[in-house]
C-alpha cells in the first residue's frame, strides 16, 4: 500500500489522508485484479468461492 498510494504524495490534512486510505482500500478489494486469484479482484474471488 505504501508503494502504490503513499510515497511521493502529500496531504494537507489528516482527513485527506484518511479519505485517500479508504479510497485505496475500496479500490484494492473491489477493483484491483490479482493474477494469483485467476485475474479476479479479492471481492469477486470471495463471491465465486461461496457460490
Amino acid at each position: 500500500m505504501k508503494n502504490e498510494m503513499y510515497y511521493g504524495k502529500r496531504w494537507q490534512t489528516i482527513q485527506e489522508l484518511d479519505d485517500a486510505i479508504a479510497a485505496y482500500i475500496e479500490f484494492y478489494n473491489n477493483h484491483r485484479i490479482k493474477v494469483s486469484l485467476n485475474g479476479m479482484s479479492i471481492a469477486r474471488y470471495r463471491m465465486a468461492a461461496v457460490a
